[in-house]
């Protein structure tokens, strides 16, 4: 779902509150990932009138998640092929 599929949502469900993670293009071509964070103010009627937030800059903790994914399928694959070795010598 899009940013603002997302706002949409929790707006027309009256939520308090929405959170959404998004990746940019910058100019020079890297990629910066950022994560907002929002709160509606509603009417009597349920009609949100105002929202406020902040985006943060997640880049460095994205990339941290990616690094350790990568890392725990290595760690897979290797004991996969430990273990198979171990079966082969013990057959």
């Amino acid at each position: 779902a899009t940013v603002l599929g997302k706002v949409n949502a929790a707006m027309a469900a009256q939520a308090p509150r929405v959170e959404y993670q998004y990746r940019v293009l910058l100019p020079d071509g890297s990629h910066r990932w950022l994560q907002g964070l929002g709160g509606f103010t509603y009417d009597a009627a349920g009609t949100a009138t105002r929202m406020q937030g902040i985006n943060l800059d997640i880049t460095e903790r994205v990339q941290a998640e990616q690094r350790l994914r990568s890392q725990a399928e290595e760690n897979a694959a290797l004991l996969a092929e430990v273990h198979q070795r171990v079966k082969n010598i013990l057959a």
